[in-house]
């Protein structure tokens, strides 16, 4: 799919919140507790029509790749191949053009959630490691600006909600 055609169907929504997103993703689950303490966990993050009929605001939404395997116990070679493989499945499914997908990748690691409970094995191991704040903070920061990019990239001119 042509960039120019996602971009015009998604500029007929309001663009999202990203401060309503972090605060809603970081809090989510156990999932983060199978990443590890390296920013190595690929995520792609996206933008979506609403699903709510009296909601105009576009969804940014997420996938990480690393939960994609080949079939049942086969898993991809590289983490390139099963990255494309991911990118694949998102175009084909919500028909998300590839370049757009490719800005939304990022990477995270445990540290992103705010209640991870081995923070403490982690930086009282080394005195010169970050500390699990230090570390949170840089990647919510890091995550914020992303998405900032990702939804001016698609809003461009139009109004942008305040972070």
């Amino acid at each position: 799919m042509h960039s120019t055609f996602y971009l015009e169907q998604i500029k007929q929504f309001q663009a999202p919140s990203t401060e309503d997103f972090i605060r809603l993703f970081i809090n989510q689950h156990s999932w983060y507790k199978h990443l590890s303490d390296e920013r190595d966990g690929t995520f792609f993050f996206y933008l979506l029509p609403t699903i709510t009929a009296n909601e105009n605001k576009a969804i940014i939404s997420y996938v990480w790749s690393n939960s994609l395997s080949k079939s049942w116990g086969e898993n991809y070679d590289s983490e390139k191949e099963r990255d494309e493989a991911m990118l694949g499945n998102l175009m084909s499914e919500h028909s998300i053009p590839k370049e757009i997908l490719e800005i939304g990748k990022f990477k995270l690691s445990r540290f992103i959630h705010g209640s991870y409970s081995n923070a403490t094995d982690y930086f009282f191991e080394s005195p010169v490691k970050k500390s699990f704040a230090e570390l949170h903070q840089e990647i919510i920061k890091d995550l914020r600006k992303h998405l900032n990019e990702l939804v001016e990239r698609c809003f461009e001119n139009n109004h942008l909600s305040p972070i």
